[in-house]
């Protein structure tokens, strides 16, 4: 019983970091998209490692279990802001074309990811008939 609850427990978590990554990668391919950017791999990290990397680093701090909405939004409020630090001076470290700060990028990023990072969560807590937490 208890190698089953490890089992389950691995795979939830997996589960997780899974879908928490494919919300980045949406945020990512659809913003490409609207502004015309070509989409390459080196591009995609460039612009959504950040949020992918500091999303979990406050999640390891904020959360014991990473399917927790409430958790998920406070991980986001705290992450995006930091992702967007890293985003805006990361290309001059590695010597490519800057980016500069935007509110309205941080504003959209900051709603989407929080939304989509909150929903899939919530979804799932409606399908395995638990309370959103």
């Amino acid at each position: 019983m208890v190698e089953e609850k490890s089992n389950a427990y691995i795979i939830h978590k997996l589960m997780a970091v899974i879908l928490d990554i494919v919300i980045v990668v949406l945020f990512v391919v659809i913003g490409s998209k609207e502004h015309d950017a070509g989409l390459t791999f080196g591009y995609g990290l460039l612009i959504g490692l950040p949020f992918i990397a500091s999303f979990f680093a406050v999640q390891a701090v904020v959360s014991k279990d990473m399917r927790s909405i409430k958790n998920a939004a406070i991980s986001a409020v705290i992450s995006v802001p930091i992702a967007i630090a890293i985003r805006v001076n990361l290309p001059r470290v590695a010597g490519r074309e800057e980016f500069t700060f935007k509110p309205v990028f941080a504003v959209i990023s900051l709603v989407f990811l929080t939304f989509g990072w909150c929903a899939w969560r919530f979804i799932l807590s409606k399908a395995r008939g638990e309370q959103s937490k």
